[in-house]
C-alpha cells in the first residue's frame, strides 16, 4: 500500500510539474499533417508530403514537382523530424521534377517507381534510402531507378557507357568520380541535369551518340543540339574558351572548372546564371561582346545592359569597397556569393530586393548600407559575413531565414514594422549582446537566436502583456530558450523580469550587476561585474520614487515570487512522509 501510494504521488507530481504535452506543444505548429504546396504558372508544386500518397492534381492543377516530401521544409535532420514516406513509393505519371534531397534518408524506402515524364532529379534525391543502400540495385557501380541514372560510385574509373534506354542523368550524378576518364551518352538520353560531372578531374572525353536528338558535344562542352544552351562541361577544360555565337543560355555548366582562365561570351547570350562560374578559381578574364544587347561587364561585375540588375560578380576580381550604379534595382540570388575580398558595399537608393545568398560567405564584408527602398532580403543573403553593425530598411516586414547567420554584430535594432523573424536568422552571432524588438513583432521562428552565447538583453518596444503574445517556436530544438534566460526591458511599463518560456520549467538564471542608483540596468549588465543572481521566477518592481527616466533603471526592489516547482516538491515530500507512516 505504501509503495503504491508513493508511486501515485510521484506520478502526480511529475504530471503537474512537467505536463503531458510539453514536446507536442513545442512542435505542433512545425510539423504539418497535410500536404503543403504552392501553385505557380498553372502547376502545383508539392513542398511537404507527409505520406507516400502523391496526388496527380491539387485544386484542379496538375502536380509537376516534388520538393521536400517527408520532412519539414528547411530542416533536413531525419533524427529530429523523421520521415513518413514508408517502404514503397510510386511517383505518378505527369511529375516532371523531383527536388534536391527530396527523399533523402527515408531509410525504409526500398521500392521506388519513377515515371518516364521526369525531366529533372535533384542531387541526393534518394540518398540513404533502403533502395540506395541495397547493393543489388547498383549496376557496375552505377545506380538506376527505372530509366533514370541516379548516382555513380565515386570509385568508378576508366571509360563508362551509360546504358541504352536511359532518359535522365540526375544532378551531380557522377560527382567526384575522379578516376573516370571517358563517358559515352546514348541516343535515348534527353534530360541532363545540373553539373553531372562535377569533380571528375580526369574526364577528358565526352562522347554523345550521333543520333541523339537532344545534345551535342564539342571540345569538352555539352550543348543543346542547336547550340542554344551550354549544359555541362568537363572539369579538365583549361586556358581560354570562346563560346560560339548562337548560344543563348549559360547555366551552371562551368562550376568548378578550376583551370579555366578566360572566357568570351558572344553577342547572342541573353541568359546567364548568377552561379555560372562558381568555383572557377583561375578565371581572371570575362569578356562580353560589345554588341551584346543583353549583358555588360564593369569592374568584374556582370549587369543587365541597362544596369538595372546585377547578374553575377567574379570573386577573383571584385574586391575592397564597391559602389553599385544608381540604376540598380535588384541583386539576384547568389550574385556576390563567395566574394571573399569585398570589405564594404554601397547600395543605391531605389534598390528594392536582395536575393537569396546574394552576399553569402563574403567573409571580409564588414559594412553595407541598406536603403529604405528595400522591401525584401532573401534567405542567407548575408550569412557568414563579418558585418559588425546593420541598419535595417524601414519598409522591411520579414527577416528571412538564415539571412544574417554567423555575423559579428554586438547589437541589433529591428525597426517597427517587422512582424516576423524566420528560422536561424541571427544564429551563431557570437558577439551579439543586445537586441531591440519592435512592438510590431508577432513571430520568432525556430533557432532565430540560436548559439548567441553573449546575448544578455532584449529591449522590447511594447508592454509585458504584448510580449506574451509573441509566438516563439522551437524553444527546445531551436535553442530559442535563450530568449527566456536574458533580461527583457519593456516600454513603457516599469516592470523588468525575464520571460519564462511556455512549457519550460527550468529555473534559468540571469546575472545582473549590483544595482546602483546612478547607472542603468543595461550598463550594469554590460559591465559584467556580477555580484547577484536573479532567477527567472524573480520579479523586479520599481518603487514609485525610482521610476524609469530615459529608459534607465535605477535601484530596483527585488521581490521573490513563490516558485510553483518548489511548492510542489515540498508538498510532495510531506505527503510521502505521511504515506510512510501509514
Amino acid at each position: 500500500m505504501k509503495k503504491l501510494l508513493a508511486i501515485i504521488l510521484i506520478a502526480v507530481l511529475a504530471v503537474t510539474t512537467f505536463g503531458f504535452n510539453t514536446f507536442a506543444e513545442t512542435f505542433e505548429d512545425e510539423i504539418p499533417q497535410k500536404i503543403l504546396y504552392r501553385i505557380k504558372n498553372g502547376e502545383a508544386i508539392i513542398e511537404y508530403l507527409p505520406s507516400a500518397e502523391i496526388p496527380t492534381k491539387i485544386e484542379g492543377y496538375p502536380v509537376t514537382t516534388i520538393e521536400y516530401p517527408g520532412i519539414v521544409i528547411g530542416d533536413h535532420d531525419p533524427d529530429v523530424i523523421g520521415h513518413s514516406v514508408g517502404t514503397k513509393l510510386v511517383v505518378p505519371k505527369g511529375i516532371k521534377r523531383i527536388g534536391a534531397n527530396a527523399f533523402m534518408a527515408c531509410k525504409k524506402l526500398a521500392d521506388i517507381t519513377l515515371p518516364d515524364t521526369l525531366e529533372y532529379i535533384g542531387y541526393d534525391a534518394f540518398e540513404d534510402t533502403a533502395y540506395f543502400q541495397d547493393d543489388s540495385n547498383w549496376e557496375d557501380g552505377v545506380l538506376y531507378i527505372g530509366k533514370h541514372l541516379i548516382k555513380a560510385n565515386g570509385n568508378l574509373s576508366g571509360e563508362y557507357k551509360i546504358k541504352e534506354g536511359t532518359l535522365t542523368i540526375a544532378e551531380n550524378a557522377f560527382d567526384n568520380c575522379k578516376k573516370l576518364t571517358s563517358i559515352t551518352i546514348p541516343k535515348s538520353v534527353k534530360n541532363l541535369c545540373c553539373i553531372p560531372f562535377d569533380g571528375c578531374t580526369s574526364l577528358k572525353n565526352i562522347t554523345i551518340a550521333r543520333d541523339n536528338k537532344f545534345f551535342s558535344a564539342e571540345d569538352g562542352v555539352i550543348y543543346k543540339k542547336d547550340l542554344s544552351e551550354v549544359l555541362a562541361v568537363s572539369n579538365v577544360i583549361s586556358g581560354e574558351l570562346i563560346l560560339p555565337n548562337g548560344v543563348v543560355t549559360i547555366g551552371d555548366a562551368f562550376n568548378n572548372c578550376k583551370n579555366l582562365t578566360a572566357i568570351t561570351i558572344p553577342k547572342s547570350v541573353k541568359n546567364l546564371s548568377s552561379t555560372s562560374f562558381n568555383g572557377c578559381k583561375s578565371l581572371k578574364n570575362i569578356t562580353i561582346a560589345e554588341e551584346n544587347p543583353y549583358l555588360t561587364i564593369k569592374d568584374g561585375i556582370i549587369y543587365k545592359k541597362d544596369l538595372s540588375e546585377v547578374i553575377t560578380a567574379n570573386p577573383n576580381i571584385v574586391s575592397g569597397n564597391i559602389t553599385l550604379p544608381k540604376t540598380v534595382k535588384l541583386i539576384p540570388d547568389h550574385a556576390f556569393s563567395n566574394c571573399n575580398n569585398i570589405t564594404s558595399v554601397n547600395l543605391p537608393d531605389g534598390i528594392e530586393k536582395i536575393g537569396n545568398e546574394a552576399f553569402y560567405h563574403c567573409t571580409s564584408l564588414e559594412s553595407i548600407n541598406l536603403p529604405d527602398t528595400i522591401t525584401d532580403i532573401g534567405e542567407r543573403a548575408f550569412a557568414r559575413c563579418s558585418l559588425t553593425k546593420i541598419k535595417f530598411p524601414k519598409n522591411l516586414k520579414v527577416i528571412s531565414a538564415d539571412s544574417f547567420f554567423g555575423n559579428k554584430f554586438k547589437e541589433i535594432i529591428i525597426p517597427e514594422g517587422v512582424t516576423k523573424i524566420e528560422e536561424w536568422a541571427f544564429c551563431e552571432c557570437n558577439e551579439l549582446t543586445k537586441i531591440t524588438l519592435p512592438k510590431s513583432i508577432k513571430s520568432i521562428k525556430t533557432g532565430a537566436f540560436r548559439d548567441c552565447p553573449n546575448l544578455k538583453v532584449v529591449k522590447y518596444n511594447g508592454s509585458e502583456e504584448d510580449a506574451e503574445k509573441i509566438k516563439i517556436t522551437g524553444k527546445l530544438h531551436g535553442n530559442n530558450h535563450i530568449l527566456s534566460s536574458v533580461i527583457w526591458i519593456y516600454a513603457p511599463t516599469s516592470t523588468i523580469k525575464p520571460v519564462a518560456s511556455k512549457n519550460e520549467n527550468t529555473a534559468s538564471k540571469v546575472e545582473t550587476s549590483k544595482p546602483q542608483n546612478t547607472s542603468s540596468l543595461e550598463s550594469e549588465i554590460s559591465s559584467q561585474e556580477t555580484e547577484s543572481t536573479v532567477s527567472t521566477d524573480t520579479e523586479i518592481t520599481l518603487s514609485p520614487e525610482n521610476e524609469m527616466e530615459n529608459n534607465d533603471m535605477k535601484k530596483p526592489n527585488v521581490k521573490p515570487k513563490n516558485n510553483p516547482l518548489t511548492v510542489l516538491i515540498i508538498t510532495g515530500s510531506i505527503l510521502l512522509c505521511i504515506a510512510g507512516g501509514l
